[in-house]
């Protein structure tokens, strides 16, 4: 009888070395950091006043929050949401290493622990209600500034991934911002390297991110036409 092969196994097994330990690293710190908020729950003002909701949504421009909501359950469980949350962040910070073409174990070490220790990601575990919820709009951030930095056309589903990503926070598109500048820097670091190039592809790179900016705005206006000031 033939055996079923394990995914996820077959999956981790495939995984590049310097992946493997960011993800592990990832992981692990992020619990260690956390750890606190993972076995307590210490509601703040919008903890108590969401119970079982996602607080802000299409008035805000925040449309995408009522899908990804459901990801985990809609209550504030802090293990639950927690772990869904570094899971998520760890998988973003292995998507950033490939986009920067990080390989050595000293960045797969650094770069989730610095993303998971970051002040406003500390902060983002006392909102424990929707702390899943953004950390899948960080996660949709990294993603597109990967395809685009990897693949030719990826700009094509990066700009829809940014779309989403700004459609559960709209500060995640400076995150992709971020990411693809730290690209370009080290893009120019080579002594080979052109300028002329780089300045080609740092262009191009701004017209995507304007483009979904567009894109998202003209979604967040058919979606809910008269948005709060906020």
């Amino acid at each position: 009888m033939e055996e079923k092969e394990d995914i996820l196994r077959g999956m981790f097994a495939k995984m590049p070395r310097h992946i493997k330990w960011c993800l592990i690293s990832g992981v692990l710190s992020g619990i260690l950091i956390h750890a606190y908020m993972l076995t307590n729950k210490l509601p703040n003002w919008d903890d108590i006043n969401n119970v079982g909701g996602f607080a802000v949504g299409s008035e805000f421009g925040r449309w995408f929050l009522k899908y990804v909501h459901h990801l985990d359950g809609i209550w504030s469980v802090p293990w639950l949401s927690g772990l869904f949350a570094i899971g998520m962040i760890s998988v973003a910070a292995c998507m950033v290493l490939s986009a920067l073409d990080l390989r050595s174990i000293t960045s797969a070490v650094l770069v989730p622990l610095m993303m998971l220790s970051f002040p406003s990601m500390c902060s983002l575990f006392t909102f424990m209600f929707t702390a899943d919820c953004y950390a899948v709009g960080i996660l949709l951030a990294c993603t597109a500034a990967w395809l685009i930095r990897r693949y030719r056309y990826g700009f094509v589903p990066g700009i829809v991934l940014v779309v989403l990503g700004m459609g559960i926070y709209q500060a995640y598109l400076c995150l992709a911002l971020g990411i693809l500048v730290c690209g370009l820097f080290l893009d120019m670091l080579p002594e080979e390297a052109e300028a002329g190039k780089i300045f080609r592809k740092g262009a191009a790179t701004f017209l995507i991110l304007l483009a979904s900016v567009v894109v998202y705005t003209l979604v967040s206006m058919a979606i809910f036409p008269e948005l709060e000031s906020y």
